[in-house]
């Protein structure tokens, strides 16, 4: 909810117009139908779209690694954008072991990628041990890529 939320407030009148219609239809506002949609795209595996109709279409970016280090209390996770494209952004996954499919469980963040250069995210984490970490990218209409890069560990210590 909070990337949603975040996103939305940097949208121009367009962008925000296009949810005018399914708000209507609903009696909710653009803010609440582009959230609800949204975050019913999420909960069955599909990527958000920042307008309505979801077009699911677009390339993703070209990268340029990534790396995950583990820390006292917190996971850092930095990917690298080399060309942009279509791309919104990251969904951020943790499994128990490197050989499982990730679901939308296991979801722990989305990191906007709005340009070219290197994004970081930050993930708290009480619990000391390893953790397996992989993304998937997606672009502004709702087209989802799934993980490729593999898996990467980090150890949180306490």
């Amino acid at each position: 909810m909070t990337f949603l939320s975040e996103q939305w407030q940097n949208f121009s009148a367009p962008y925000r117009a296009t949810w005018n219609d399914l708000a209507s239809a609903r009696n909710i506002s653009p803010f609440n139908a582009f959230q609800g949609h949204n975050l019913t795209r999420y909960r069955n595996f599909l990527a958000p779209s920042v307008t309505w109709p979801t077009a699911e279409t677009g390339a993703k970016a070209f990268g340029g690694g990534w790396d995950v280090r583990g820390g006292i209390r917190q996971i850092e996770v930095d990917l690298i954008v080399n060309v942009l494209n279509d791309q919104w952004g990251y969904n951020l996954y943790h499994v128990t072991a490197s050989d499982l499919q990730p679901t939308w469980s296991d979801l722990f963040g989305v990191l906007p990628s709005l340009g070219v250069g290197t994004f970081t995210f930050y993930w708290p984490q009480k619990t000391p041990g390893t953790y397996w970490i992989t993304f998937s990218a997606f672009t502004t209409a709702g087209r989802s890529f799934l993980p490729t890069a593999g898996w990467k560990s980090a150890v949180v210590t306490g």
